[in-house]
């Protein structure tokens, strides 16, 4: 019997009949054997023949020929048209920056300062801090976790929880609220919220003046010490937590969420506060975090992500935000996660180049680990398995080269319009009809070939839609940086503006200058620069026979100021004197 297998594999009939396929196979035995057989096992052979021959479960292509190999795809695909695999984006930190560092220094200064107002300024300010910071933020928290005091910090922390909650039971509810630790409940109650962190239903949530309902930093600033070294490294690295969750980045985030293995359950209910605040933008964190060499830290990301329903692959990638979702989706390749390898593939052709991008490298990142996910999709794909000796990349080349060929089929009509119509010098049109998809795809793949219409077209255009000229000019520029036209193209928009400046009284000759650099051959613009001389000369004589005529009518001003003054000088007569009274009878 493996015998009969082994020819039937080799040498499939072409009729697809079973049964000459069994007639082939028997008459391949010798008669002697095969009377010995039929007279041991007759009616288990006959069954065998019977169920060959009527069984309806044999798959077609059993009997179709070899099964066509990937070669045979890749031959429709050449190996030089397969687009490069995308290089996976690492998570960068950044550098230190001296002047990051002292911008940062200020800031915990102000955290720390003895003036309320000071604080309360310093406190508003943390949710905006610049993601250049964080490098400096990486190694303040460093230094502050080789410093501490591993007893004082945690108790100073506890007693300001404490405090604020006597506080707040005294009628003092202006405080801020602290809700890590819920009311006893009755005997045999599970209390949820004391895992998560989250005030019970039954009891009133005060937020404080930061609209957080668990502000920390606040509590602690509530009973300021700014004399104590520890209080002020406490305040610190509360404020610093909150710099982090207020970038909301994945490196940032990767960052606080390390405070974890680095300060033990000292921040564990706030870690999990400002996770569960954070919501979506948390998850590409979290799924990196999986992968931290500190098991406390890998524990924490699972069950925060088990908490928020994104523990799975599938789960993960529910988000329509595009930058949270292409974070995800890195999240996967970074972590290898083979399971997301699916996941990675519904996106590896989406129309936004982000998600697009992100994808691919997804699936680089998990590399030979995916193969059998890379080869169930390119049979998907194509109808054909293929070759077993297929390597996973170029798997992923040719499963990216048709899912490319699939999203670029929509703009190939309208693509062949706009290029037929640049050939026939219809630049109008074809400028039409690349707008249109542009605007679908701002990096399609044959942008370069495009840019030459929207060129042509602004030289069309003249002084009084400048505008609308420079526009399609920067368009050009932007579809092809480097072509053997960019010059050309930037002295075009050089000679533009300067244009728009002349025509706005506010010439500018250095543009013209630089439009006869980019290109010698533009005639206008030395034109132009040669009468902008000109009149710069013209201008000066100009101003130096309105400066002579304003001199002289300043003389003559002189003048008859002078002459009015000698007149009021010129010596007036003596007032006559009264006549002497007569004298008196």
């Amino acid at each position: 019997m493996r015998r009969r297998r082994a020819t039937s594999d080799a040498a499939p009939p072409p009729n697809g009949r079973g049964s000459a396929d069994v007639g082939r196979a028997l008459s391949s035995l010798s008669r002697m054997r095969l009377t010995s057989l039929l007279s041991r096992h007759a009616s288990v052979v006959v069954l065998a023949v019977v169920a060959l021959v009527a069984s309806p479960s044999l798959p077609e292509r059993a009997f179709a020929g070899p099964v066509p190999s990937a070669s045979a795809e890749a031959s429709a695909i050449p190996t030089g048209d397969l687009p490069p695999l995308p290089e996976p984006e690492p998570i960068r930190m950044g550098e230190l920056d001296p002047s990051a560092t002292k911008d940062l220094d200020a800031l915990l200064a102000q955290l720390v300062s003895s003036k309320e107002d000071i604080r309360e300024h310093a406190r508003a300010a943390l949710d905006e801090t610049p993601a250049t910071l964080l490098p400096s933020i990486h190694a303040r928290i460093e230094e502050i976790h080789g410093t501490y005091d591993k007893k004082i910090v945690p108790r100073l922390l506890d007693d300001a929880r404490r405090a604020a909650k006597d506080k707040r039971k005294a009628g003092k509810d202006d405080l801020p609220h602290d809700t890590d630790k819920p009311k006893k409940k009755k005997k045999h109650t599970k209390d949820k919220s004391a895992d998560d962190g989250k005030a019970p239903k039954d009891k009133k949530v005060i937020p404080d003046e930061d609209g957080d309902a668990g502000d920390w930093l606040a509590i602690v600033e509530s009973d300021p010490r700014p004399e104590d070294e520890s209080w002020q490294k406490l305040v610190q690295l509360l404020g610093m937590e909150r710099m982090l969750a207020g970038m909301a980045t994945t490196p940032s985030l990767m960052e606080m969420i390390d405070l974890r293995a680095s300060f033990g359950d000292m921040l564990r209910i706030d870690l999990q506060r400002q996770v569960e605040r954070l919501g979506d933008k948390a998850v590409a964190a979290l799924i990196e975090s999986r992968n931290h060499k500190a098991s406390v830290v890998r524990d924490f990301a699972e069950k925060e992500l088990d908490k928020m329903g994104r523990s799975i692959p599938g789960e993960a990638v529910a988000s329509d935000d595009p930058d949270i979702l292409a974070d995800v989706l890195r999240a996967f390749g970074h972590t290898r996660d083979v399971d997301a390898v699916h996941v990675a593939l519904s996106y590896a052709g989406n129309d936004r180049r982000k998600l697009r991008d992100a994808a691919r490298q997804a699936i680089v990142g998990i590399g030979d680990a995916g193969k059998w996910q890379l080869r169930e999709a390119y049979q998907d794909l194509t109808g054909d398995k293929p070759d077993k000796s297929a390597s996973w990349d170029l798997l992923a080349r040719q499963i990216f080269a048709i899912y490319d060929r699939a999203r670029l089929a929509a703009f190939e009509k309208v693509v062949t319009a706009g290029m037929t119509a640049q050939a026939a010098g219809n630049h109008a049109d074809a400028v039409k009809a690349f707008d249109q998809v542009l605007a679908e795809d701002p990096l399609f793949d044959k942008r370069k070939a495009m840019a030459p219409s929207y060129a042509a077209l602004a030289a069309t255009l003249g002084v009084d839609r400048a505008e609308d000229k420079l526009s399609l000019l920067r368009k050009a520029q932007r579809l092809d940086p480097d072509g053997k036209d960019a010059n050309r193209i930037g002295s075009q928009i050089a000679l533009t503006e300067a244009q728009l400046l002349i025509r706005d009284h506010r010439p500018d000759r250095f543009l013209l200058e630089r439009a006869v650099e980019l290109d010698p051959d533009n005639l206008e613009a030395k034109d132009l620069l040669a009468s902008f001389q000109e009149r710069a000369v013209e201008q000066k004589s100009n101003d130096k026979r309105r400066f002579a005529a304003a001199a002289a009518i300043f003389a003559a001003m002189l003048a008859g100021v002078g002459a009015i003054g000698l007149l009021g000088r010129r010596k007036r007569p003596p007032p006559k004197s009264a006549a002497p009274a007569a004298p008196a009878a």
